[in-house]
């Protein structure tokens, strides 16, 4: 968990004082040959207007996802995915203009080509991955991570996932733009 904690820590405080964001601490010496890993970093929707299943996101969410874009600036975000669903690509649109990417819409209930998708991004890979409360911890625990599942009433968490070329995935959960929700 400590080490974890310490690959959230160092993806969002450390980049922003010039570390590599695809640099994850290890023990093993051999380790260090081998490919950077892919570094995930999943986030729910921000808050959005009501229950409509297409539903946009609110003035709130708005401000969160440019929170969002501020918080994540330090990292070399190489892509940004988003569900089919207005809120998850409004909640990233911040950040893929300033990083000037294309968001790449995967539809929600397509498990297996979110899964395909994600495990086929090249090593050293920053993948923002924009996405719902029942999805984000089922696509972790589909690409080896843990993750408790995502209250219906949450919005600031960013779970971490590192999938390293060989070993097993590790995950964490930071919260971000607390003050966004307050």
């Amino acid at each position: 968990m400590i080490r974890e904690l310490c690959i959230a820590a160092s993806l969002l405080l450390g980049c922003a004082r010039g570390a590599s964001p695809t640099t994850v601490p290890t023990s093993d010496a051999a380790a260090t040959d081998a490919p950077a890993p892919v570094v995930l970093v999943f986030v729910r929707h921000a808050e959005k207007t009501g229950e409509d299943a297409d539903a946009e996101l609110s003035e709130l969410g708005m401000a969160r996802a440019r929170c969002l874009a501020d918080t994540l600036e330090p990292l070399a975000v190489t892509h940004v995915l988003a569900t089919d669903k207005r809120r998850t690509q409004q909640t990233v649109a911040p950040l893929a203009e300033r990083r000037g990417l294309a968001i790449t819409t995967v539809p929600a209930g397509d498990h297996d080509g979110w899964v395909a998708r994600l495990r086929g991004l090249p090593p050293a890979s920053v993948a923002v991955v924009a996405g719902h409360s029942n999805t984000v911890p089922e696509l972790i625990a589909a690409l080896g991570g843990a993750a408790a599942p995502i209250d219906h009433a949450v919005y600031d968490r960013l779970l971490v996932l590192t999938l390293p070329a060989h070993g097993r995935a590790t995950a964490a959960t930071v919260r971000y733009c607390i003050a966004a929700g307050a």
